[in-house]
């Protein structure tokens, strides 16, 4: 489940932003949707001078990007 700054479940409707990420864009924290499931990057690497990025995930999985790579997150307030 994810939080909020003050610990408590956050609020989804007011502090929601719906962004289109790319390699660079992508922030840890922000929400992917994959496959149906809600995703959290859990931090991130930079490789091959910035053309692509690997996102390692909260559930453990890792996911590779390329520059021309667009997806949709969900980036919360307050950061």
């Amino acid at each position: 489940m994810l939080e909020g700054p003050d610990n408590g479940p956050l609020d989804w409707q007011s502090e929601a932003e719906h962004i289109e990420i790319g390699t660079h864009n992508i922030q840890a924290g922000d929400v992917l949707s994959l496959g149906g499931r809600q995703c959290e990057v859990a931090r991130l690497s930079v490789l091959l001078n910035g053309r692509r990025v690997c996102l390692y995930l909260n559930g453990g999985e890792m996911l590779i990007i390329h520059q021309a790579t667009r997806l949709l997150a969900t980036r919360f307030g307050g950061r």
